[in-house]
């Protein structure tokens, strides 16, 4: 049994947004360590020894962790914080990967619209929208930016 951090309850620091089901269904109060007796126990412990294994996305820029093949995350570094994230979270749990993949279709169809159509306000407009959901950072953005990454790398927009 990992004990609570009761001190930390209200630091804004401490607080990230994370949706019910990864927050309250899968971590709970799970928290990994690189080495479990660094776990700070009281508040005058220091927290600055413990090396977590989850990506903390205020100070880690989360792509650097975790990669994504098509609506499948994947860890990248070679510390495991991306693995410890994924598992910790449930980030490949099948509901996560069915929305993922549905946004990728839609992601594939109009970039299709954009780079293959001839030139019209539809083509313009799909060219709009694909730099809006690649600068956005709403649920599964991440994913979207990989996507479209893949699809400039295999399909290059015409010069």
């Amino acid at each position: 049994h990992v004990p609570g951090y009761y001190w930390l309850a209200y630091e804004w620091a401490n607080l990230l947004y994370a949706c019910n089901d990864c927050n309250s269904i899968h971590k709970g109060n799970r928290f990994p360590l690189l080495m479990e007796g660094a776990r700070a126990r009281r508040p005058e412990d220091n927290l600055g020894r413990e090396n977590a294994q989850l990506i903390n996305p205020y100070c880690d820029e989360p792509a650097d962790f975790i990669e994504f093949r098509g609506e499948i995350p994947f860890g990248l570094d070679l510390d495991g914080r991306g693995v410890n994230t994924i598992e910790t979270l449930g980030l490949k749990r099948e509901e996560l990967n069915e929305r993922r993949r549905i946004l990728l279709e839609l992601v594939d169809a109009t970039y299709l619209v954009a780079r293959f159509l001839p030139r019209c306000y539809k083509t313009a407009d799909a060219l709009l929208t694909l730099e809006k959901v690649r600068q956005t950072h709403e649920p599964y953005s991440a994913c979207v930016r990989a996507h479209i990454a893949v699809l400039e790398r295999d399909y290059p927009p015409k010069r």
